[in-house]
């Protein structure tokens, strides 16, 4: 089960050097789960 996700704000078109973890609760993803690339 997944409890967070790592967000990195440098990657795509905000580009902003700031990362953090957002709870899976408060996350909707539309789209394919298998493309979230995952680190342990």
């Amino acid at each position: 089960m997944i409890s967070g996700f790592l967000l990195d704000l440098s990657i795509g078109p905000l580009e902003q050097d700031i990362e953090g973890w957002i709870r899976a609760a408060d996350v909707s993803v539309n789209g394919d789960l298998d493309s979230i690339p995952l680190t342990e």
